[in-house]
């Protein structure tokens, strides 16, 4: 029987944190209690409201990104607490259209999936793992395209894992018996539930062009349901002692030695993490748009003085935070992203996706999305 040890974790999110459940919910579902506080209706609330002014919700519905909140299209509207599944607080320069759902309970509390945080961990164990091979990744990938001409980023992905799995089974003695997930010795459990209020924030992507940070269209940008800065949320996480005795006996090839403990592997998601501030930062010193770059510049240099380990959670990482890509030289990042879609020479990846508030056209604030401290 194995022994397992068990730890308490603690993440603080440092920026607004989004991880999305895939739905999107329309403004309708939202009513204003107060000057700055919403809530978000019931669903049986909501329909029987529907059933009352089915012409008019019906008009509503169909305005796409112009749907507006409940009670800006029914007046004088009596709402009770008890409506409402959970109340939230907004931090965008308006309130329409579709919102993307965050994860959470059926009572409406909001949590972190451990599948979220195992997520951002496996990615940095992985880079640490590859990084004294890469050479050998570059040239595999380098084939691939050749060989192929094209290859989508979840194929790239599948060749990537592929080859991690290839590579461990080879360094190990037991080849054909060795599962190469290393993160199965370490179970994540869902957080407990946080009583702080989320925010309903506006996301905006920009990309390069000419030489400058320009803002999308409107086309491009949305609002999400994310949990604010200075959040504190608690994980149960437990390893498998014997998992990871027997995974140090098979790996003892490894140019990289594997983490023992969990204190070791947020020490790999840390130091990971801090290489894609670097390469953020001296892709934004590059180019001109000081009312977004000097604002995210400022912000990562300040995660950069962070004395506690940092990494980044959910949505809005890009290319560099959520995949292997900053394995791969700067002519195969370009290649893949024109398989996607052909932007030349440019750099790669093109573009960036912050929280902004806008106030008379200006934007007032630029943050990046999800980053985090953690701590045992």
């Amino acid at each position: 029987m194995s022994l397992a040890k068990k730890y308490k974790m603690t993440l603080r999110t440092l920026s607004p944190v989004h991880i999305g459940n895939g739905e999107k919910i329309p403004a309708l579902f939202f009513a204003k209690i107060n000057q700055n506080e919403f809530g978000r209706l019931k669903e049986n609330r909501f329909f029987e409201i529907f059933s009352k002014s089915i012409g008019t919700m019906k008009r509503e519905l169909q305005k796409g990104w112009g749907i507006p909140i409940l009670n800006e299209v029914i007046r004088n509207i009596r709402l009770n607490r008890s409506d409402f599944l959970y109340f939230c607080q907004l931090d965008a320069s308006r309130f329409q259209g579709e919102v993307s759902e965050f994860v959470h309970h059926p009572n409406g509390e909001f949590y972190i999936p451990g599948s979220s945080l195992k997520g951002a961990l496996r990615i940095a164990l992985l880079f640490k793992i590859l990084e004294p091979i890469k050479e050998k990744l570059n040239q595999k990938v380098e084939k691939e395209l050749r060989d192929s001409r094209r290859i989508t980023r979840r194929q790239l992905a599948r060749l990537l894992r592929d080859y991690v799995d290839s590579y461990i089974r080879n360094a190990t003695e037991n080849k054909l018996k060795i599962n190469s997930d290393y993160m199965r010795a370490f179970r994540f459990f869902d957080s407990e539930p946080t009583n702080t209020k989320p925010k309903i924030v506006e996301m905006m992507l920009f990309k390069l062009s000419s030489d400058n940070f320009i803002k999308v269209d409107s086309r491009r940008r949305g609002l999400l349901e994310a949990l604010p800065e200075q959040v504190e949320i608690k994980f149960d996480v437990s390893i498998d002692m014997g998992i990871i005795e027997m995974l140090e006996r098979e790996f003892q090839k490894f140019q990289s030695p594997i983490p023992e403990n969990l204190d070791e592997l947020l020490k790999i998601a840390d130091e990971f993490y801090r290489k894609v501030l670097e390469e953020e930062i001296k892709f934004l010193e590059n180019y001109d748009h000081r009312a977004v770059t000097n604002k995210v510049i400022t912000f990562y240099n300040k995660l950069l003085k962070n004395s506690k380990k940092i990494i980044h959670l959910g949505y809005g990482g890009g290319s560099n935070a959520m995949s292997l890509f900053l394995l791969l030289r700067d002519d195969l990042k370009k290649k893949i992203r024109n398989v996607i879609r052909d932007h030349g020479n440019m750099p790669a990846p093109l573009s960036r996706r912050y929280v902004v508030f806008e106030e008379h056209g200006f934007i007032k604030a630029a943050v990046p999305f999800g980053w985090c401290e953690v701590e045992i």
